[in-house]
């Protein structure tokens, strides 16, 4: 029996028509890889306006990598343009790169409606899936529920992605030296020499954003390579990406006509490209050749490709493009975990990776609060029964303190299906800690010798999230939930664990409304159709 669904006929209408908005288009009536490429450079314009923008003078546009909000926001609409040009437009006909002010115009569309296309997906999912509601006011679609009602939580991922996230920064100015000497303007196009002293001062340029990209253990098998071998590859698309857009920005500063958009995209011969990394890299050529063709978009078995996940895109047989500033501000670990779990033979080393994952939050977990002075443990409780295990227990003697963990680590969700997903994980690991918490309540003998602690030690619960602490509708009131690095910062400031424990339980770790955000109500407008939907705006200067 098909479950019922939580959505009105006419909302469902709505939802068609808002579906089939993109259609109408011009860019269907190119072929497709002209308009893949004009898709793919209009994604690209968004970077370059910003850095004209921000910036008196053009050269200096490191700034550009600072702005995550922009980053984020292109690197998730594409998704939806990419499967529409590609499902709806012909495949014949060569691809013609370079300025065509209707192809132009029409990708620049492109780009707006997918932008807006993003907060009409996450308002029907949610509501498809119950987690709010929606309903209609003629034209006016209006959400309501916890989703509304309580952004705390969103914006606590919001805030401490921006903290987490921002990459050891690197100075754009400084590449753009190195790149300098062999830059050639001619018209509207430009050129430059990529060799080796270049490669090896950008590959030192770019370490320490490799650093915070790329944590990973390089050791880790993944179902034809090792994680070292992707890492490789992907840093030198990283710093060729970044090569090509400094040089484009100094193209613009110096009158490159259209500011170097007929060079928008970087746009080679795939055999070049492995040749090219092999070189660089060091890896084999057989390796670096399954690479490449993994982080194409719609190869590797994948049947939804994302052009986060899979950013190369073969316009024609052997002829490869990609958008610079998509890898640039993609996270390319991360992606490319996600990747393998999507592809049929990458499942099971998915699998290894998570369960790897949570043990080396815990050692990093425990490596920090033995160097506070706490004491840790974890293992199973052997007088339940069932035998539970503990995550982590932290056991500060002075202060009859302890705190029990239940630890979460996963890849950071990116979309609404993910939110949902890992959503569902965080809350288990409410459902797991609650648990453990009623029997150290009702049969505390166990863990009092396990932990050599006694009634006397005050005892509080929470979950520790290596990423996203989930959605409000996975929330309650009597379980904490934090991100580590948050958690771990709070605790070397106050440095008494009762304080900590206290100010979970209080949720005094949740940004507030009023005092550090607010939320602005925003309307989004597709067609006929528009969405009383929510942004959120940063208080202060923290």
């Amino acid at each position: 029996m098909a479950p019922e669904d939580l959505l009105s006929p006419a909302l469902r209408e709505a939802e068609r028509a808002i579906d089939e908005q993109h259609a109408s288009n011009p860019l269907f009536n190119y072929p497709r890889a002209s308009s893949l490429w004009a898709f793919l450079a209009a994604c690209e314009e968004h970077f370059v306006r910003q850095a004209i923008w921000e910036f008196e003078d053009p050269q200096e546009f490191g700034g550009i990598y600072q702005n995550r909000a922009l980053a984020d926001n292109v690197v998730n609409f594409a998704k939806w343009p990419m499967r529409w040009l590609i499902g709806k437009c012909s495949g014949d006909g060569p691809a013609a790169p370079g300025y065509d002010p209707e192809r132009y115009e029409a990708a620049r569309q492109m780009t707006e409606l997918a932008d807006d296309y993003l907060s009409f997906e996450a308002a029907f999912s949610y509501a498809s899936w119950g987690v709010c509601q929606l309903h209609l006011d003629g034209k006016r679609i209006m959400p309501s529920g916890a989703i509304r009602e309580d952004t705390r939580y969103e914006a606590y991922d919001r805030f401490q992605d921006v903290k987490e996230k921002s990459e050891t920064l690197v100075s754009m100015a400084d590449l753009a030296g190195l790149v300098a000497p062999s830059l050639r303007v001619k018209g509207r196009t430009f050129s430059y020499h990529i060799g080796p002293k270049l490669v090896r001062k950008a590959l030192e340029w770019a370490s320490p954003a490799f650093d915070a990209r790329f944590s990973l253990p390089e050791k880790w098998e993944l179902h034809q390579y090792t994680l070292g071998d992707a890492s490789s590859v992907l840093q030198l698309l990283w710093v060729l990406s970044s090569i090509h857009f400094a040089a484009r920005m100094m193209a613009a500063a110096q009158g490159c006509m259209g500011l170097g958009y007929d060079r928008a995209l970087i746009d080679t011969v795939r055999t070049k490209l492995i040749g090219w990394i092999a070189r660089y890299s060091g890896r084999p050529p057989e390796v670096i050749e399954r690479i490449v063709s993994d982080i194409t978009y719609g190869k590797a078995g994948v049947h939804t490709p994302d052009i986060a996940l899979q950013p190369i895109v073969e316009l024609e047989e052997g002829r490869v493009v990609w958008a610079p500033n998509i890898v640039i501000h993609s996270a390319l670990e991360r992606n490319l975990v996600v990747l393998i779990n999507r592809s049929p033979e990458g499942r099971d080393a998915y699998s290894r990776l998570s369960r790897h994952r949570e043990t080396i939050l815990r050692d990093w977990l425990v490596r920090e609060l033995k160097s506070l002075g706490y004491r840790c443990w974890w293992g199973d409780v052997g007088g339940w029964q069932p035998p539970l295990d503990i995550d982590l227990a932290i056991v500060a003697e002075s202060e009859k303190a302890c705190l029990l963990l239940e630890l979460k680590s996963f890849l950071a969700p990116a979309d609404v299906r993910e939110i949902r997903e890992k959503g569902e994980e965080i809350g288990r690991g409410i459902e797991q800690i609650r648990t453990r918490r009623e029997l150290a309540h009702t049969k505390p003998a166990p863990l009092f010798t396990c932990l050599n602690i006694d009634e006397s030690y005050q005892i509080t619960c929470a979950v520790v999230s290596e990423n996203s602490i989930g959605p409000v509708w996975i929330q309650c009131d009597d379980v904490p939930v934090i991100r580590a690095s948050h958690f771990m910062s709070r605790l070397r400031t106050t440095k008494t664990l009762r304080s900590v424990m206290n100010w979970l339980v209080a949720r005094d770790y949740l940004p507030q409304e009023g005092r550090d955000f607010e939320t602005v109500e925003v309307d989004i407008t597709i067609g006929e159709w528009t969405l009383a939907w929510h942004g959120i705006k940063v208080l202060g200067e923290e």
